[in-house]
């Protein structure tokens, strides 16, 4: 019988609850505001300078001007190797092959020519290591 009262208070504590949770009223989809898209023109852009310490790569995401060349920077311990990551679901992105390994305190650059393109980079020393995933957005 112990369920039973158990159940009946929380039947109770469910009634209690209900004209506060219609109050509040309700939300559609179309209430709530929309993420721009990566490649939309007015994202702001940032620094054509990625950082890599051992707590990830910053930014993870970076908003650039075409044509760039975007600078890499090693502030950790261990080397990584930067390359293409298409398992983020941005395709393949070749240009990564000019990073290749950097050791630290080292640096390693890439360029892109192409606009309204998303590079997207893991680091293939750990390559399921979220921390090191990164894009690049070029506009």
């Amino acid at each position: 019988m112990a369920w039973r009262a158990a159940r009946a208070s929380r039947v109770v504590s469910l009634a209690a609850a209900l004209p506060v949770l219609a109050a509040c009223g309700s939300v559609s989809v179309q209430d709530l505001p929309s993420t721009p898209s990566l490649l939309d023109p007015s994202q702001p852009r940032t620094d054509p300078t990625v950082i890599i310490t051992a707590a990830g790569v910053d930014p993870v995401d970076s908003h650039l001007n075409h044509p760039v060349t975007v600078t890499f920077i090693n502030r950790d311990t261990v080397s990584h190797r930067l390359e293409s990551a298409p398992e983020v679901g941005n395709g393949d992105c070749p240009e990564m092959a000019q990073v290749g390994t950097i050791d630290p305190a080292g640096t390693g650059t890439v360029t892109i020519s192409n606009a309204n393109y998303i590079c997207s980079f893991h680091d293939g020393l750990q390559p399921s290591n979220v921390k090191f995933k990164g894009i690049i957005v070029v506009h």
